[in-house]
């Protein structure tokens, strides 16, 4: 009996794994959207101040304070011909609303014993028209810190409708491909089940581990129906969708082949016979 509660628990947290965008959509671009409490704790005050400084030094092409904020391996030809470019998708107008999406930090010593940090922070600007993100990449070594990197990305309320996930208006290869993968996502864990609770199944934990894992990865990109595929690769659970920032939706599929060849080749239990006993 807990066996079956047990399996059973496990496959409905694998199936809202794998269609956790649809029932908590992500809200990278929501303005009203609540920072991570842990992003936020993460990114020190001075951390932010200095990425917004960096980003309205691009903004107003200041040369001067980009050089000396700025690490001399990104002082290039390249870094000087971006800079009026991300000028140009930049704006001096106040946003609303000012949010931390991510901060990353990686601390990193040396054989010689020396010792670094590189650290990035993710912040979204909101304004009428859209979004402005920016991404800016830090290295403190030495007790020096110097920026290694920046991103800006600007998106129109366009721009963010085309990148999430919805029904309306698609194409019977939109429809064809989601249909696909729910079923490939309801069979495998369905069968994954079964194969759990069983009675009597013979290598039942070579028959779990074969039917979780999908093989052969289908990637479809809700945006622009462009498909990639990639056959060296193993996953469970073996459908979901994924809604990454900058990107549009897309759905993940792998081939259910050990839930397939479970049905066709995993013996099931044979009842003993019934034992009778002679009457005298």
């Amino acid at each position: 009996m807990w066996g079956k509660i047990v399996s059973g628990i496990v496959c409905l947290l694998l199936l809202s794994w794998a269609v956790s965008p649809i029932l908590n959509p992500p809200n990278y671009y929501d303005i009203n959207g609540a920072e991570d409490p842990v992003v936020r704790a993460l990114a020190k005050p001075a951390t932010i101040k200095r990425a917004e400084a960096y980003a309205e030094m691009m903004r107003v092409q200041d040369l001067d304070g980009l050089r000396r904020e700025s690490a001399p391996s990104i002082l290039n030809d390249d870094f000087y011909k971006a800079v009026p470019t991300i000028a140009g998708y930049s704006t001096a107008e106040k946003p609303k609303a000012v949010r931390v999406l991510g901060y990353h930090i990686n601390t990193t010593t040396s054989t010689s014993g020396g010792q670094w940090s590189d650290s990035n922070i993710v912040i979204v600007h909101y304004y009428p028209f859209g979004v402005i993100v920016t991404t800016t990449w830090f290295r403190d070594e030495n007790k020096v810190s110097k920026v290694t990197g920046f991103n800006l990305r600007r998106l129109s309320n366009a721009d963010i409708e085309g990148m999430k996930f919805n029904l309306a208006g698609k194409t019977p290869v939109h429809y064809a491909i989601l249909a696909v993968a729910a079923f490939i996502l309801v069979f495998s864990l369905g069968t994954l089940y079964i194969a759990c609770t069983r009675p009597g199944l013979k290598l039942r934990w070579l028959w779990i581990l074969f039917v979780a894992l999908g093989i052969g990865h289908f990637i479809f990109n809700w945006g622009d129906t462009t498909m990639a595929f990639d056959m060296a690769n193993f996953r469970a659970p073996q459908a979901e969708l994924d809604q990454q920032l900058f990107e549009p939706a897309k759905i993940h599929f792998w081939l259910p082949i050990g839930a397939v060849l479970f049905w066709l080749f995993a013996k099931k239990a044979v009842p003993k016979a019934e034992v009778k006993h002679p009457e005298f």
